[in-house]
């Protein structure tokens, strides 16, 4: 029997922990995916692991600033 829990600090991936000896192992692989693990629920069926994804996304724009204007 285990119990999964979020590590945000180290790359967001969910880690299996198993209560008899205390092991601990990553079962996802999310290094480098853009956004992370929103929250920290977290559910399982003993098939899938269900959590939500959340991804932060923005435009960047660009204009020149004009001071000197001859009129």
């Amino acid at each position: 029997m285990g119990a999964h829990f979020a590590d945000q600090d180290a790359g967001g991936n969910v880690w299996s922990l198993t209560l008899e000896d205390s092991t601990e192992r990553p079962v996802t692989h999310l290094e480098g995916k853009r956004g992370r693990i929103a929250g920290q629920s977290i559910a399982t069926d003993g098939t899938f692991l269900y959590f939500i994804w959340g991804q932060n996304r923005s435009d960047i724009w660009v204009m020149d600033v004009v001071t000197d204007v001859d009129e």
